[in-house]
């Protein structure tokens, strides 16, 4: 039987691996949104419509480009540094969760849900 530590560290491991998931599939989620409804992103003040929406690699992010004939201003916005920070972020993440997971037996028996027993 593990002990309370090692059961307490497969528990911590498995709710880390839980929030990574969520804020990947924030990550997503945010992107498909932008896709879908690009409007809501690329309103600037002074512009008359809309910037067109593109995607840059390196940096990673979103980039809205108006021009004069499409919206009387002729600038160009983004990305910002944020998706860097959040795709820094969600490898370092993602790489101590592959490095510290604990072994195989350890992650079969721990369980949030488990019931803690008293054998003694």
């Amino acid at each position: 039987m593990p002990s309370p530590q090692r059961r307490w560290a497969g528990g911590l491991w498995w709710a880390m691996l839980t929030l990574w998931l969520v804020m990947l599939l924030a990550g997503i989620g945010f992107v498909a949104l932008t896709v879908a409804f690009p409007g809501q992103t690329c309103y600037r003040d002074g512009a008359s419509s809309q910037g067109a929406l593109s995607w840059s690699a390196l940096p990673p992010g979103y980039v809205c480009t108006w021009t004069k004939e499409r919206g009387g201003l002729d600038a160009k916005q983004g990305p910002g540094s944020l998706p860097s920070i959040y795709l820094a972020t969600m490898a370092g993440a993602g790489l101590a969760l592959v490095r510290w997971r604990p072994a195989r037996s350890e992650r079969l028996r721990a369980s949030v849900f488990e019931a803690e027993t008293d054998r003694g």
